[in-house]
């Protein structure tokens, strides 16, 4: 499943990598409800062992700004949080990031679960996610 081709997105997915399938099948239900979704590009796969420190760095950084651009041309984020690392509902570094960026832009934030304890969870809050409670048909499809 490849990104939205479309200059602009009803709702971008904003999530770790590590679940790629719990949030490429979101996609696939937020579509069948008709929005144009969004979300990091799934069919680059870039073999990190062959690669640099140097070359992962630059990288991921090209991953980084190419999914900020395509915040920036949506009309919505869905933040999809999942457990990691032993946290559940966790938001890592980058997911903050692109909330952030949302945020700047004046874009809706929506988070499909609960906002994690995490040290910066009051700056989460700050940016006025709206949260679904995991209940996906709470995201309106006149974005």
């Amino acid at each position: 499943m490849r990104a939205a081709a479309s200059p602009t997105a009803d709702i971008t997915i904003c999530a770790a990598m590590a679940h790629k399938d719990k949030w490429v099948d979101v996609a696939k239900y937020l579509q069948s409800r008709g929005l144009c979704v969004g979300m990091p590009d799934v069919t680059e796969h870039t073999a990190w062992a062959a690669l640099t420190p140097v070359e992962i760095t630059r990288q991921k950084g090209r991953y980084v700004r190419q999914h900020l651009a395509q915040i920036a041309r949506s009309k919505a984020i869905l933040v999809c949080n999942y457990e990691k690392n032993g946290i559940q509902d966790y938001i890592g570094g980058n997911t903050f990031l692109e909330m952030g960026a949302a945020f700047i832009y004046n874009i809706p934030i929506y988070v499909l679960n609960a906002i994690p304890k995490l040290p910066y969870t009051d700056e989460l809050l700050a940016l006025a996610p709206i949260v679904l409670a995991g209940d996906l048909s709470r995201v309106p499809t006149n974005v």
